[in-house]
């Protein structure tokens, strides 16, 4: 599959259709793609993101048409592609209590703020809603790095001010916990929580473990 998509990008790339495209994107111009089924149509998107470089934004109509665009450029390989889905929404837009959703979409734009050229495809109904300023979002990442020494008593107001939340146990995303040396957190970029393991205010050891049976896995640098 991802052999015949290659092919595929490589004989638009040499298209006079595409030519027009890019040069329209090149003056800075949104390129809007129409009259084409999903599969072209993210063909094309990724042969301007592989030209150009990202950040680059696909927005389609309607969630399920982001969706299908997504599966397509996924499925010609590389890890620089993400789904902006929206919010689930209750009536009276409430927001639902999605944590997954949640989680993939502070993905999304943690690795934005962090300067990774992505292709994010979304949604009308994802992309409408406002967000913090770049710089704003950006300020609230925290990186910690083995061997060096915290404020461990410090680290929970830092996290409750980006949002966390502390709980006993860490079993889903956006949590944490602290036991004496033991900092637990479950940061939405990651697939698994992190155990961080403390001398007093010296981080000696970043380990990711499994939420449900609790075991540590992995050593890390940092987190």
């Amino acid at each position: 599959m991802q052999d015949k998509l290659s092919r595929i990008i490589e004989a638009v790339r040499s298209s006079p259709q595409y030519a027009r495209a890019l040069a329209a994107y090149d003056k800075g111009n949104r390129v809007m793609i129409s009259g084409l089924p999903p599969v072209m149509q993210a063909v094309l998107a990724k042969c301007l993101w592989l030209e150009k470089g990202g950040p680059l934004l696909l927005l389609a109509a309607t969630p399920e048409e982001a969706q299908v665009l997504y599966e397509n450029i996924a499925a010609s390989g590389g890890g620089q592609t993400e789904l902006f889905a929206p919010l689930e929404l209750l009536p009276f837009e409430v927001y639902a209590q999605n944590a997954q959703v949640t989680a993939g979409r502070l993905r999304v734009l943690s690795r934005l703020a962090l300067g990774e050229p992505l292709l994010v495809v979304s949604s009308v109904s994802a992309f409408w809603r406002r967000l913090p300023p770049p710089q704003v979002f950006a300020s609230f990442h925290l990186t910690l790095r083995r061997g060096v020494s915290y404020g461990l008593s410090d680290l929970p107001a830092s996290l409750y001010a980006m949002g966390y939340r502390r709980e006993k146990q860490v079993e889903e995303p956006g949590v944490f916990s602290l036991r004496g040396g033991i900092l637990d957190i479950f940061s939405p970029q990651m697939e698994n929580p992190l155990r961080l393991d403390f001398f007093g205010d010296l981080l000696e050891s970043v380990r990711a473990f499994d939420a449900e049976t609790q075991r540590s896995g992995e050593a890390l640098p940092e987190a």
